[in-house]
């Protein structure tokens, strides 16, 4: 048996692919696999079978690109070698198909339980309850809950509850005593402030007054220590003190002067602080600029106005610090604070409306005999 002649020389100078020297090289894309049938009219190839290397597989991408079980891997955008069978589709029994197949499922998994508790949109922060709103001041309804009125009377700028047929007694502002005090509101005269720290007197222009002034007022009387009966007092005897924790807060429109506090006798007032304007004074009787002790006070500025009283002088002190001291010497007398506004109808140049007032806040006050 002699063997076949050998096959001659590449054009290209290369060795044959029959040659035993030729190394083995990858198979190349589009070429039949080992033991394909060629296609009808190739030539037959004679002698020994062109050796094959089978490279490893690639690693699986990640998980996101693989396609699903069973479609055949993307296209390279390399056409087929002519007379060739195309690329080798996935076998489904292989171990690398399961492992992949494996890995998607997985991933396709993950993803629908991502969809499922989060409803296919980004994770929301929790819900929770509205802060529950800041409840109104409580447990001053009355302004006796603030202040200790015990040894008070109030007068206030509405019409009387008496029944006299006197129609000066009918049309004279009220005035209300204890026991009834501890637990009597005028709104918006003589009431708790919203922060329920102090307590709103007010005056209207427009509103009703006593018998003996032309002005109106919302004030506190100084009464016995039980609140049964009016104060009385001496200048000669003892020492007498008041202490008031006050702001004025507001003037009447026309003519804007109020009083804040004063010590009254058995006839008429002997001193007060009085405001006029951005002028804050001591008066002395008739002369209501005595003892300047400001010239530019804002309204809704808190301060300290006390009185003291004994061997018939008066002594005054703002925020602590003497400003006036009055010889006087009288009886009958009794402390006052509130608002007593100094203005009404009569004037002219007042809008007469009950929108026009004096206001005061008083935050603490208290009265000393000793």
């Amino acid at each position: 048996m002699t063997s076949p002649p050998p096959r001659p020389p590449s054009p290209t100078g290369q060795p044959s692919s029959n040659d035993p020297t030729t190394p083995l090289s990858p198979l190349r894309p589009g070429a039949p696999p080992p033991g394909a049938q060629p296609p009808p009219g190739a030539q037959p190839q004679s002698g020994r079978p062109t050796p094959t290397r089978i490279l490893p597989a690639p690693p699986p991408g990640p998980p996101g690109n693989a396609g699903p079980p069973g479609n055949p891997p993307p296209p390279t955008g390399r056409p087929p070698q002519p007379g060739g069978a195309g690329p080798t589709p996935p076998n489904p029994s292989s171990k690398r198909f399961k492992l992949v197949a494996a890995a998607v499922l997985a991933v396709a998994l993950g993803a629908a339980s991502v969809l499922i508790f989060t409803g296919g949109s980004k994770e929301q922060p929790p819900v929770t309850a509205p802060p529950a709103p800041t409840p109104a001041p409580t447990g001053c309804q009355y302004p006796a809950q603030i202040l200790d009125l015990t040894a008070w009377n109030i007068t206030v700028p509405t019409p009387s509850d008496s029944k006299s047929e006197d129609e000066d007694d009918r049309d004279a502002a009220k005035s209300v005593s204890q026991p009834k005090l501890e637990t009597y509101v005028e709104r918006p005269w003589f009431t708790p402030n919203a922060t329920c720290d102090g307590v709103v007197f007010r005056a209207p222009v427009n509103g009703k007054t006593t018998d003996n002034s032309g002005y109106p007022r919302s004030e506190l009387r100084e009464m016995s220590a039980d609140g049964s009966k009016t104060a009385a007092w001496s200048s000669s005897v003892g020492t007498h003190t008041l202490v008031v924790d006050e702001a004025f807060t507001a003037l009447p429109q026309g003519r804007p002067n109020v009083v804040g506090a004063q010590i009254h006798d058995g006839d008429d007032d002997v001193t007060v602080w009085r405001l006029e304007g951005t002028k804050l004074y001591v008066t002395k009787g008739d002369d209501s600029n005595y003892k300047l002790v400001t010239d530019s006070y804002v309204l809704g500025t808190r301060f300290e106005a006390k009185y003291e009283v004994s061997r018939d002088t008066i002594r005054a002190f703002y925020n602590g610090q003497l400003v006036a001291t009055i010889p006087a010497q009288f009886s009958g007398a009794y402390f006052k604070a509130g608002i007593y506004t100094q203005a009404n109808c009569k004037d002219k140049s007042v809008p007469c409306t009950s929108s026009n007032f004096g206001e005061t806040a008083i935050y603490s006050v208290r009265v000393e005999h000793r």
